[in-house]
């Protein structure tokens, strides 16, 4: 049971959130707007999350932070491939678009890439860690390359500010007729796998899910 301090604590932050209710990230910012997808403004690719309906569908509390661990699952996810073109690998993200970080800039919750092209599929399977705490740029227990969130943390569960509004996830897939290839010793970024992109983009396809964070006396940051 939360302390009396404790949930004053709560009650703050809930209304911390909604008074940021207008501060949100920026579409413009997302990374299928990057110079990347210049020459592929829309989707031709098919992403759906099993289990869910249509993109936009509100996201089950075992794929955030109400998870009954605390973790929350990456949602299993099935892809087309394009119809044109020979995928060499995939890169899989999810960007919260409305964080309420200054700036305008998307918070990344996952980024994962070097997966092979002859996956259509991912889930939270494919997501263990599987590195050593010396791996610069490590990797999933499916061989995929991630950009951590600290300690070999793959994915960050959805969790928005209480108080702040339904928030869009969106799961992009984007398929690459070229591999990317970073030095070993270098850590990769967003920054350069988005550079690193440029001129192999041949697809792509998103799905969304929403999530709003409401006041609950047992919600902890």
């Amino acid at each position: 049971m939360s302390t009396p301090a404790e949930n004053w604590a709560k009650l703050i932050r809930y209304n911390f959130g909604r008074m940021m209710g207008n501060v949100r990230a920026h579409e413009k910012r997302k990374i299928t707007n990057s110079l990347a997808f210049m020459h592929l403004a829309e989707p031709n690719m098919l992403l759906e999350a099993f289990g869910y309906g249509p993109s936009g569908s509100p996201l089950m509390k075992q794929h955030t932070c109400l998870a009954p661990d605390g973790k929350g699952r990456f949602p299993e996810l099935h892809w087309t491939r394009p119809l044109a073109g020979q995928v060499k690998e995939y890169v899989l993200v999810c960007e919260d678009l409305d964080t309420a970080l200054p700036g305008g800039k998307p918070r990344n919750h996952c980024l994962l890439y070097n997966i092979p092209g002859s996956t259509i599929t991912a889930s939270h399977l494919d997501l263990r860690t599987f590195s050593d705490d010396n791996d610069t740029n490590p990797s999933t227990s499916a061989g995929w390359k991630y950009v951590a969130h600290g300690k070999h943390v793959v994915y960050v569960p959805p969790k928005p500010l209480p108080g702040h509004g339904a928030h869009r996830y969106v799961y992009t897939v984007i398929a690459l007729d070229d591999h990317l290839v970073f030095p070993q010793n270098k850590k990769v970024t967003k920054e350069k796998i988005m550079d690193a992109m440029t001129g192999k983009v041949i697809g792509w396809g998103q799905w969304v899910g929403q999530f709003e964070r409401p006041y609950e006396r047992g919600s902890l940051w």
